[in-house]
């Protein structure tokens, strides 16, 4: 559990006549309030689960963005991950919420939430001579999910978003 209040914070922004280029103001000062838990537990000797939570309010106070939340910050995200080990394999299968968020300081506009699952086989190791070969297949965002993998805040021409990467396969 966390209360933080964060003096002076720097916010991002951007203008029509500096194109691209990313200025920083005096964004006054923010309210931090959560609370963040993991519950990890194995069930039988080679199998794993865990379960983690971060839920928290971020508001800008005495400025004049007061009562607004600070964007680029979703309020809950939860993480799930289980894992069985049969033998010299791993078999791990994980999924990420992230809620909704606000991608400008005065909340107009605000992604969408989504839920990733990833999935992935790997070996624990084959001796080949001195080197360890640990061979891996990764799956990730196995049921396509569109999202935003990552956010310009206050962007001048309404360009928030960059699409995070469909489903993907990765081998090693």
């Amino acid at each position: 559990v966390y209360r933080l209040h964060v003096r002076d914070r720097l916010v991002a922004f951007q203008t029509e006549a500096g194109g691209e280029r990313t200025f920083f103001r005096n964004g006054g000062d923010n309210i931090h309030v959560g609370v963040e838990a993991t519950v990890a537990w194995s069930p039988v000797s080679d199998a794993d689960m865990e379960l983690s939570l971060a839920h928290g309010r971020y508001t800008f106070r005495n400025s004049d963005l007061d009562g607004n939340h600070l964007p680029g910050v979703p309020e809950t995200q939860i993480h799930f991950s289980a894992a069985v080990s049969p033998g010299k394999f791993l078999l791990r299968y994980s999924m990420h919420f992230v809620d909704s968020y606000y991608v400008d300081d005065v909340n107009s506009a605000k992604t969408d939430a989504y839920l990733l699952a990833d999935l992935n086989l790997s070996h624990r190791g084959i001796q080949a001579g001195t080197a360890m070969v640990r061979p891996f297949l990764q799956l990730n965002n196995i049921y396509e999910e569109k999202y935003a993998s990552s956010d310009t805040i206050n962007s001048s021409r309404r360009r928030y978003y960059d699409p995070g990467s469909g489903r993907t396969v990765q081998a090693g």
